[in-house]
């Protein structure tokens, strides 16, 4: 088995499961929680990867911040930003 250091500081989770309301939401919504971390100087920093059910079925899309867990659900496109700015003062993260 081959490794390889993990390069960020802090991961955010979204829900892109196929069928409900987390498939063709979530993966928008990935789009702009990496379009958000980069506008912010923070693309090496905080990383956003798509996930499976997060448990949280019937409030999608849902992100999940794991090392504070922090959920946030009902997301809607002009939330990225916001999330992305909360995260980043939460972990103490600078561009």
């Amino acid at each position: 088995m081959d490794k390889k250091r993990f390069q960020a500081d802090v991961v955010l989770l979204v829900c892109t499961r196929k069928d409900g309301v987390c498939g063709k939401k979530g993966a928008r919504l990935r789009a702009r929680l990496t379009e958000a971390a980069a506008a912010e100087g923070l693309k090496k920093r905080l990383r956003v990867l798509p996930t499976g059910c997060l448990d949280a079925c019937g409030l999608g899309p849902v992100v999940l911040d794991p090392a504070s867990q922090t959920l946030y659900y009902d997301v809607g496109k002009d939330d990225a930003l916001d999330i992305v700015r909360k995260t980043a003062r939460r972990h103490g993260l600078e561009p």
